[in-house]
């Protein structure tokens, strides 16, 4: 049986090695179950430091009351869904004779299956998915936009597993006997993760699954509702104008978390005073990254009902380089740093070597946006500018090798 220590290359491969034989025995009180109940999770949680506990949901599932045809393991976000019944998840698939298991950008079959008829519950999967492929961005050629979970012709009712199927919006395969390695499964899972935040910020109401699902089918079939996504995406081009002086309302999840204690028993005031300082640059670092995400979307919100193509990167990975990722006009990639101090203009700031190569691999599309004079009153204000393309290459700036500290010349 998988440990708390076991990654998640030994449940998969033990899911895949002794799935069969366990389900012919009796599924009630099944210690096998323990895999899908809480080792799961706790691989989950500890591989990826980044997952917070209090925005996502691990779990997986076996069957209830019996074994599952296609057992699986589950990553939801709590915004948008904590169940597999409808929404839009993470899920680990297993075929149904567990030769493969699939890494699969998923939604809720259920929910088609309970609220349209026969024929229009697949057609209608089928054109929120397809919507979901063309609008999101592949993030490694690797993905299939296909799965295949029925591996019997035995005449069983696997409309669960055809359900899967027809939700699949990206997935990784894996073959039992070729698992890919730890680190690369972790990648893999990293990386959609950056899917599923870029479909959240595709969601006209991130916790309303029938109401987003109707918007994009009206907008499939009204071509007049659709969303000029060119007009949509001028903001990226609007950013050095339209950021100044913004106004954000105090609202959940816009102010840092609380206070953290040192609770370190020896530690030299010089030591202490270190490390409370690296606390409260990190705290005004996290604010500066969410009142600009923030200021994106609610742009579009306003402006055009529904926020495309957004997603604030470094709360899923914080060594890309950048913190907020989103698409101009022609579908390309503006990768967006934010530095934030409460001081003035002229402070210094630091940039990282790796965000000085981001600059320099992606050049006129990477932006760092400057917050200075960060008043953390009720409106949050504060002024800014922007520097645009390779850091090395600016003009108005100083560099020097400290790590890289950066100052207006």
């Amino acid at each position: 049986m998988a440990s708390k220590n076991q990654g998640l290359y030994a449940i998969l491969e033990e899911i895949m090695e002794k799935y069969e034989k366990e389900r012919k025995k009796s599924f009630k009180s099944n210690q096998f179950l323990k895999v899908f109940k809480s080792d799961f999770e706790k691989c989950i949680f500890n591989s990826l430091g980044q997952i917070n506990r209090k925005n996502y949901q691990i779990k997986g599932s076996a069957g209830e009351g019996r074994w599952a045809y296609v057992p699986w393991l589950g990553i939801f976000d709590k915004d948008i869904t904590k169940s597999a019944q409808s929404g839009f998840y993470i899920v680990y698939l297993f075929s149904t004779n567990t030769k493969k298991v699939y890494l699969s950008l998923n939604q809720g079959w259920t929910l088609y299956k309970n609220n349209y008829n026969s024929k229009e519950r697949i057609k209608n999967i089928k054109k929120v998915t397809q919507y979901f492929q063309n609008r999101l961005g592949l993030v490694d050629p690797n993905l299939v936009k296909a799965i295949s979970l029925i591996d019997s012709n035995d005449g069983k009712d696997y409309h669960l597993a055809k359900g899967y199927e027809y939700g699949n919006i990206f997935a990784f395969e894996y073959k039992k006997g070729k698992i890919p390695s730890e680190k690369n499964l972790i990648d893999d899972l990293q990386k959609m993760l950056l899917l599923y935040a870029e479909l959240k910020g595709n969601l006209l109401e991130v916790s309303n699954p029938r109401k987003n699902i109707n918007y994009i089918l009206d907008s499939n079939s009204n071509s007049s509702s659709k969303i000029n996504v060119k007009e949509e995406h001028d903001f990226v081009y609007q950013v050095q104008e339209n950021l100044d002086k913004v106004k954000i309302k105090e609202s959940k999840g816009v102010l840092v978390s609380k206070k953290i204690k040192n609770t370190s028993k020896r530690k030299s005031k010089k030591k202490t005073d270190f490390f409370e300082k690296s606390i409260n640059d990190k705290k005004i670092g996290d604010l500066g990254e969410k009142i600009i995400f923030a200021s994106i979307q609610n742009y579009l919100k306003e402006k055009f009902g529904i926020s495309d193509s957004a997603i604030h990167v470094s709360e899923i990975d914080d060594s890309a380089g950048y913190d907020i990722k989103l698409k101009d006009k022609e579908g390309k990639s503006i990768y967006i740093e934010v530095k934030t101090t409460s001081g003035p203009k002229s402070t210094p700031f630091y940039v990282s070597e790796n965000e000085l190569e981001t600059s320099e691999k992606y050049k006129e599309r990477y932006l760092i946006v400057r917050l200075y004079n960060v008043n953390k009153n009720s409106n949050f204000e504060f002024e800014y500018y922007v520097i645009k393309g390779p850091l090395k290459e600016c003009p108005k700036i100083n560099i020097s090798p400290t790590n890289y500290q950066v100052e207006l010349i």
